[in-house]
């Protein structure tokens, strides 16, 4: 019954863990979409100035 028990928490905690995992800073607030239009620093992020785009999406199916 004890494995039983450590095995529910087991699968508890590793279920949490994706949202941990996913924690990237940028410059600027993010809108109710998860989004924003980059405005400074755009090529060290990869994206040309004005370019709207998501933090952290993720989406997941069950």
């Amino acid at each position: 019954m004890k494995k039983r028990g450590l095995l529910f928490l087991l699968a508890l905690v590793l279920a949490f863990v994706p949202f941990t995992l996913n924690a990237n800073a940028s410059p600027g607030g993010l809108d109710k979409n998860g989004g924003h239009y980059c405005r400074t620093n755009c090529a060290k992020y990869g994206l040309k100035t004005g370019q709207y785009h998501y933090h952290n999406l993720m989406v997941l199916f069950l």
